[in-house]
């Protein structure tokens, strides 16, 4: 990272939407590793640099985590989470106080993909065991509530949907 007559503890900020190769075989080589950010490479700009790829690298570690993305706002975030681990067929429970542009995906565009959406109490708690059925995908979880503040009993809601599962 910190290479040439310019030495500094942390990494150089990247900040670039176009991204130069020296030759098409540069490019293809790159590209080949963009799926697993092989040590920063991209071929754009907002896929990441070689500073998100130092980020990414320190949260996984600081994590313990098997790997780090990252996302523009809090929707796509949600958007990536929800797909990465729903598939057709499956069932997902919410809050039925989420975040509006979250109902929307879960109302208008998981449908398409054969996902169900069903809207719980978010004062719930334990409570969300009987909710867990055979296919659900996922329990999705906004503590405190986008609108209404309410603070869930996660380590409760967790203990619950896992014994479900059990």
């Amino acid at each position: 990272m910190n290479s040439g007559s310019f030495r500094a503890p942390s990494p150089p900020i990247h900040r670039a939407s176009t991204v130069l190769f020296e030759s098409t075989e540069h490019l293809q080589h790159v590209s080949a590793g963009v799926s697993n950010l092989d040590h920063g490479s991209s071929t754009y700009g907002s896929l990441g640099t070689p500073t998100t790829a130092a980020l990414a690298e320190l949260v996984t570690a600081r994590e313990g985590g098997a790997g780090t993305a990252f996302a523009p706002c809090g929707l796509a975030a949600v958007t990536l989470a929800m797909l990465s681990v729903l598939r057709s067929g499956q069932h997902l429970l919410v809050p039925d106080s989420v975040y509006g542009p979250t109902r929307e995906l879960c109302d208008e565009v998981l449908p398409g993909l054969g996902i169900v959406t069903e809207y719980y109490d978010p004062l719930i708690g334990a409570g969300i065991g009987p909710l867990v059925r055979d296919n659900t995908g996922a329990v999705f979880l906004e503590s405190p509530g986008s609108y209404t503040f309410e603070v869930q009993d996660v380590p409760g809601m967790v203990r619950a949907a896992r014994a479900r599962r059990a």
